[in-house]
């Protein structure tokens, strides 16, 4: 079904009245406004029990942190996040890369290679590994001096440590053009 919206102008002191559509209603009743769909990133933030999440705005300026995941086994986690992908639009993943300070390549950033491999062969989309160093740490101090309670925290703090691995994703991407 087409929803119009309806206009009156006052032309050569006459009364137009103007109708036109601006989007469709679906059979679950949401409303498309008939736009192009604005491509978003998701970022993850993965850990062993939670990731994080977070994902793009419209413009891919600013990171939104999304609900943390409780993590269920692979199949459920990839299901879950092409749930996201397809609710958010997202045309790229993010993963966080926790690599060891001095830049070496241990258990848990090969884990998050090969999470990043797989969930782009089943998500069909392009998967981006991205430096995590510190965000975890990070989240923690600006929660903290946000002035965020211990027990909240601890549930925010994943995606928090998502958001900002996103956000210096796409300031590079702004830096480099």
């Amino acid at each position: 079904m087409e929803v119009a919206s309806c206009s009156i102008f006052l032309y050569n002191n006459l009364i137009i009245r103007a109708r036109s559509p601006v989007g469709n209603i679906d059979e679950a009743g949401r409303l498309s406004w008939g736009l192009r769909r604005v491509p978003r990133i998701l970022a993850i933030d993965l850990g062993e029990v939670r990731m994080g999440l977070a994902v793009s705005d419209d413009l891919m300026i600013t990171a939104q942190p999304l609900p943390t995941w409780r993590r269920m086994g692979r199949r459920s986690d990839f299901a879950h996040l092409g749930d996201l992908v397809e609710k958010w639009g997202v045309h790229q993943v993010v993963v966080g890369y926790p690599r060891h300070l001095g830049g070496e390549v241990g258990e848990q950033a090969a884990g998050a290679q090969k999470f990043a491999e797989e969930l782009g062969n089943t998500l069909g989309l392009p998967v981006a590994l991205w430096d995590e160093r510190y965000s975890t740490v990070a989240a923690e101090r600006t929660l903290i001096e946000a002035g965020v309670r211990r027990k909240r925290r601890q549930e925010m703090r994943d995606s928090v440590a998502a958001l900002l691995i996103l956000q210096a994703y796409l300031d590079r991407r702004q830096r480099d053009g």
